[in-house]
Protein backbone atom coordinates (compact mmCIF):
# COMPACT_ATOMS: atom_id res chain seq x y z
CA UNK A 1 0.00 0.00 0.00
CA UNK A 2 1.42 3.39 -0.95
CA UNK A 3 0.28 6.70 0.46
CA UNK A 4 1.37 10.27 -0.16
CA UNK A 5 2.20 12.19 3.01
CA UNK A 6 1.70 15.89 2.46
CA UNK A 7 2.61 19.03 4.36
CA UNK A 8 0.02 21.53 5.58
CA UNK A 9 0.75 23.48 2.35
CA UNK A 10 -0.06 20.39 0.26
CA UNK A 11 3.53 19.54 -0.71
CA UNK A 12 4.54 15.90 -0.98
CA UNK A 13 6.97 15.36 1.92
CA UNK A 14 7.04 11.59 2.28
CA UNK A 15 5.96 8.31 0.81
CA UNK A 16 4.49 5.80 3.25
CA UNK A 17 4.77 2.15 2.18
CA UNK A 18 3.16 -0.81 3.91
CA UNK A 19 3.80 -4.28 2.55
CA UNK A 20 0.65 -6.42 2.39
CA UNK A 21 -0.16 -10.02 1.64
CA UNK A 22 -2.54 -10.81 -1.26
CA UNK A 23 -5.44 -11.00 1.23
CA UNK A 24 -4.68 -7.51 2.61
CA UNK A 25 -2.90 -8.37 5.86
CA UNK A 26 0.44 -6.87 6.84
CA UNK A 27 3.21 -8.87 5.24
CA UNK A 28 6.30 -10.06 7.04
CA UNK A 29 8.89 -9.54 4.32
CA UNK A 30 12.32 -11.12 4.50
CA UNK A 31 15.54 -10.26 2.74
CA UNK A 32 15.81 -12.81 -0.09
CA UNK A 33 19.58 -13.09 0.33
CA UNK A 34 19.88 -13.31 4.11
CA UNK A 35 16.41 -14.37 5.29
CA UNK A 36 16.53 -11.45 7.75
CA UNK A 37 13.12 -10.04 8.72
CA UNK A 38 12.45 -6.64 7.18
CA UNK A 39 10.17 -3.90 8.46
CA UNK A 40 6.72 -4.13 6.87
CA UNK A 41 6.35 -0.33 7.03
CA UNK A 42 8.68 2.15 5.38
CA UNK A 43 8.49 5.93 5.49
CA UNK A 44 10.64 7.78 2.98
CA UNK A 45 10.83 11.46 3.88
CA UNK A 46 11.95 14.27 1.59
CA UNK A 47 14.04 16.08 4.19
CA UNK A 48 14.74 16.47 7.91
CA UNK A 49 11.75 17.99 9.74
CA UNK A 50 9.37 17.40 6.83
CA UNK A 51 6.87 15.42 8.94
CA UNK A 52 5.84 18.26 11.29
CA UNK A 53 2.14 18.81 10.54
CA UNK A 54 2.21 16.30 7.67
CA UNK A 55 -0.57 13.78 7.11
CA UNK A 56 -2.11 11.27 4.77
CA UNK A 57 -5.19 13.33 3.96
CA UNK A 58 -7.63 10.55 3.14
CA UNK A 59 -10.87 12.56 3.37
CA UNK A 60 -11.55 16.28 3.40
CA UNK A 61 -13.35 17.76 6.44
CA UNK A 62 -17.13 17.59 6.15
CA UNK A 63 -19.34 20.14 7.85
CA UNK A 64 -16.32 21.26 9.87
CA UNK A 65 -15.72 17.74 11.21
CA UNK A 66 -12.39 15.97 10.92
CA UNK A 67 -11.08 12.91 12.73
CA UNK A 68 -7.37 12.20 13.24
CA UNK A 69 -5.78 8.78 13.75
CA UNK A 70 -2.24 7.46 13.76
CA UNK A 71 -2.28 4.83 11.03
CA UNK A 72 -3.75 4.67 7.55
CA UNK A 73 -5.66 1.46 8.21
CA UNK A 74 -7.02 2.92 11.44
CA UNK A 75 -8.12 6.13 9.70
CA UNK A 76 -9.98 4.13 7.04
CA UNK A 77 -11.64 2.04 9.77
CA UNK A 78 -12.73 5.26 11.52
CA UNK A 79 -14.36 6.42 8.29
CA UNK A 80 -16.06 3.07 7.67
CA UNK A 81 -17.21 2.69 11.27
CA UNK A 82 -18.30 6.22 12.07
CA UNK A 83 -18.65 8.09 8.79
CA UNK A 84 -16.20 10.74 10.01
CA UNK A 85 -13.67 12.01 7.49
CA UNK A 86 -10.28 11.04 8.83
CA UNK A 87 -6.59 11.77 8.27
CA UNK A 88 -3.74 9.41 9.12
CA UNK A 89 -0.95 11.17 11.00
CA UNK A 90 1.49 8.23 10.49
CA UNK A 91 2.60 8.03 14.17
CA UNK A 92 1.85 9.20 17.69
CA UNK A 93 4.43 11.97 17.17
CA UNK A 94 2.65 12.98 13.98
CA UNK A 95 -0.68 13.04 15.81
CA UNK A 96 0.73 15.28 18.50
CA UNK A 97 2.14 17.69 15.90
CA UNK A 98 -0.96 17.92 13.69
CA UNK A 99 -1.59 21.06 11.66
CA UNK A 100 -5.29 21.51 10.88
CA UNK A 101 -6.98 23.21 7.97
CA UNK A 102 -9.23 26.18 8.74
CA UNK A 103 -12.19 24.20 7.36
CA UNK A 104 -11.97 21.82 10.35
CA UNK A 105 -13.70 23.26 13.39
CA UNK A 106 -14.78 20.08 15.20
CA UNK A 107 -11.87 17.67 15.75
CA UNK A 108 -12.19 14.04 16.82
CA UNK A 109 -8.90 12.55 18.01
CA UNK A 110 -9.08 8.78 17.55
CA UNK A 111 -6.39 7.69 20.01
CA UNK A 112 -4.79 4.27 20.03
CA UNK A 113 -5.13 2.57 23.43
CA UNK A 114 -1.46 1.68 23.74
CA UNK A 115 -0.41 -0.34 26.78
CA UNK A 116 2.57 2.05 26.98
CA UNK A 117 0.27 5.08 26.97
CA UNK A 118 2.01 6.56 23.91
CA UNK A 119 -1.12 7.04 21.80
CA UNK A 120 -3.18 8.42 24.66
CA UNK A 121 -0.44 10.85 25.71
CA UNK A 122 -0.07 12.17 22.15
CA UNK A 123 -3.85 12.61 21.95
CA UNK A 124 -3.95 14.51 25.25
CA UNK A 125 -1.11 16.82 24.21
CA UNK A 126 -2.78 17.56 20.89
CA UNK A 127 -6.15 18.14 22.55
CA UNK A 128 -4.64 20.58 25.05
CA UNK A 129 -2.96 22.55 22.26
CA UNK A 130 -6.10 22.63 20.12
CA UNK A 131 -8.32 23.64 23.04
CA UNK A 132 -5.89 26.46 23.83
CA UNK A 133 -6.32 27.56 20.19
CA UNK A 134 -10.15 27.46 20.57
CA UNK A 135 -10.90 24.35 18.48
CA UNK A 136 -13.74 21.99 19.48
CA UNK A 137 -12.02 18.73 20.42
CA UNK A 138 -13.02 15.25 21.55
CA UNK A 139 -10.72 12.32 22.29
CA UNK A 140 -12.04 8.82 21.58
CA UNK A 141 -10.06 5.84 22.90
CA UNK A 142 -10.98 2.15 22.56
CA UNK A 143 -11.85 0.58 25.92
CA UNK A 144 -9.50 -2.41 25.54
CA UNK A 145 -5.78 -1.83 26.18
CA UNK A 146 -3.57 -2.71 23.23
CA UNK A 147 -6.19 -1.87 20.59
CA UNK A 148 -6.89 0.86 18.07
CA UNK A 149 -9.98 1.79 16.06
CA UNK A 150 -9.14 -0.75 13.34
CA UNK A 151 -9.34 -3.48 15.99
CA UNK A 152 -12.70 -2.09 17.15
CA UNK A 153 -14.02 -1.96 13.59
CA UNK A 154 -12.89 -5.51 12.80
CA UNK A 155 -14.37 -6.81 16.07
CA UNK A 156 -17.73 -5.21 15.27
CA UNK A 157 -17.65 -6.67 11.76
CA UNK A 158 -17.00 -10.15 13.17
CA UNK A 159 -19.82 -9.76 15.70
CA UNK A 160 -22.22 -8.64 12.95
CA UNK A 161 -21.27 -11.64 10.81
CA UNK A 162 -21.83 -14.13 13.66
Amino acid sequence: MLAAVTSPAGELVALHRVYLTPDGRKAHPVDPATGEALDAKKLLTAREGAMRGAAVRLYEPEGGMLALAEGIETAIAVRLGSGLPCWAMVSAWGLEHTALPESATDVHIMADHDVSGTGQNAAKKLAKRLLDEAWRVRIHTPSVPGTDWLDVYQSRQQEAAA
